[in-house]
């Protein structure tokens, strides 16, 4: 995840909507140790990154 500030009112926050678990064991052989989600909140983050995903596509095809 990567967070940045430009002034006082623009935030952006940059994450891996795309996560799988497949990816899971790679991603936290790089990451400190707590920072990655475990496999038992897999099922939530790729449940929340299917809606994303979808609502981004929904918006670009409009």
């Amino acid at each position: 995840m990567e967070v940045f500030v430009i002034g006082r009112r623009a935030y952006g926050l940059q994450f891996h909507v795309e996560l799988t678990r497949a990816q899971l064991s790679v991603m936290q052989a790089h990451m400190p140790p707590g920072t990655a989600p475990s496999g038992e909140h897999m099922d939530d983050v790729e449940a929340a990154g299917r809606i994303m995903i979808g609502s981004f596509l929904d918006l670009a095809e409009s």
